[in-house]
């Protein structure tokens, strides 16, 4: 136990002994990593190429302005009709797009609404009707 304090002792001796470097004076070296150079992105031919090229923009089609609903299959059979990005009253759209449906097809078919996602679902294959509602209501 005395070797091992005796040990430490010389090596705190040699840590005092050094001292604390300090920083050359100056500003720090900017660090010259690949794409920036004395803090200037590079552009034009100077440039890495791409590895793949840009795809081009995806076609417009008719889910993109609104007309066709999504259904997703959850748990096997079950499907679900979704609408998205609705915006304004959401509350008011839901009430009226159940009675429209629920005309069309019957019975009152079950929602979820997401007020903060701006989402509405309705338990069902009810695409048709939901885009028949759309097509009524003129979007």
């Amino acid at each position: 136990m005395a070797a091992l304090r005796g040990r430490l002792w010389e090596f705190g001796r040699v840590l005092r002994a050094r001292g604390v470097q300090t920083p050359p004076p100056g500003p720090p070296p900017i660090p010259r990593r690949g794409g920036v150079h004395r803090g200037v992105p590079l552009c034009g031919a100077a440039a890495a190429p791409r590895l793949r090229p840009v795809p081009p923009p995806a076609p417009l089609l008719p889910h993109a302005v609104g007309l066709d609903p999504p259904t997703r299959v959850a748990n096997g059979n079950r499907r679900i009709t979704e609408l998205r990005r609705i915006r304004g009253d959401i509350w008011a759209l839901e009430k009226e797009l159940r009675e429209f449906v629920g005309q069309r097809v019957g019975k009152q078919p079950l929602t979820q609404v997401n007020e903060l996602s701006g989402t509405l679902r309705l338990k069902g294959h009810v695409d048709n009707e939901v885009r028949a509602w759309l097509l009524l209501k003129g979007f």
